[in-house]
């Protein structure tokens, strides 16, 4: 019996294979090129081998490219050792995905996280210290697909408290505020803000959640304490995405969140 691909594995193989083809190059020419048989090579293609991390480096030798390679080297494998099987699954459907809602309660979307706010949600979770860079830098790699010739939409909804919460220091939350500015001059991005005050359907609320559309299908992604899943179940799905359009019915227009968000970046310089 055949063993079929590993996700992540098939992923980085049809990169590489889609660049090599781009480039004029053989399997043959590619391989002496990064040092390794042909027939290594051609498992690496078919999803059949996972690289190495070397390899990842000498892809972005060969063809010119700033650390594409590397980037998702380390969002496709290291980032993913000691990761819930769930997780793994929405990680795998994430890059296809045509539509992307979120809800957060208490800090910034990580779609939307710097490196360093990042670094200190992941220090202060259950994640190996050995392990914080990789998982830091899965969190950005991940949202390069919104710069892919296909972008998914993405519509973000965030507590107004994020914003006001410090997470690490001050001059983190400068750049980080700054950055949720820059990324909403995105045209497939949408992020609102739920205000403090005046509000009911987040009354009861314990955690957030984000909702997925891949080739139709939606996904819900909940994690929770003592709680997380991911799940196509129909029910769940109406369920959620009905409270999400209620969230947005009740959260401060674009125009309007963008000026909270400056605002508090203003009073925090």
């Amino acid at each position: 019996m055949t063993t079929p691909p590993d996700p992540p594995a098939a992923q980085f193989g049809q990169e590489v294979r889609k660049y090599r083809r781009c480039h004029g190059l053989s399997q043959e020419a590619l391989a002496a090129k990064l040092q390794i048989t042909q027939g290594h090579l051609s498992k690496i293609e078919l999803g059949a081998r996972n690289p190495h991390r070397e390899i990842a480096g000498k892809l972005d030798t060969v063809f010119t490219l700033d650390g594409h390679f590397l980037t998702r080297y380390l969002s496709l494998f290291e980032s993913r050792r000691g990761v819930a099987e769930w997780f793994l699954k929405y990680l795998d459907l994430e890059p296809k995905a045509s539509i992307i809602r979120s809800y957060d309660l208490a800090i910034i979307p990580g779609f939307f996280q710097t490196a360093d706010y990042a670094r200190v949600i992941f220090q202060g979770g259950m994640v190996k210290p050995s392990e914080v860079e990789a998982r830091v830098n899965s969190r950005l790699a991940r949202r390069t697909i919104l710069d892919s010739d296909d972008p998914p939409s993405v519509f973000a909804v965030l507590d107004a408290s994020s914003l006001h919460r410090e997470i690490g220091s001050r001059e983190i939350m400068i750049d980080q505020l700054a950055f949720l500015l820059d990324m909403m001059e995105h045209s497939t991005v949408s992020i609102q803000v739920v205000p403090l005050t005046g509000v009911r359907t987040t009354v009861g609320v314990s955690s957030g959640f984000i909702i997925i559309e891949v080739d139709e299908t939606r996904y819900v992604s909940i994690e929770a304490a003592g709680l997380s899943s991911i799940t196509a179940d129909p029910r769940t799905v109406d369920r959620t995405m009905m409270f999400f359009d209620h969230l947005r019915s009740e959260s401060l227009p674009t125009t309007q969140s963008r000026k909270v968000i400056e605002e508090q970046w203003k009073t925090l310089r």
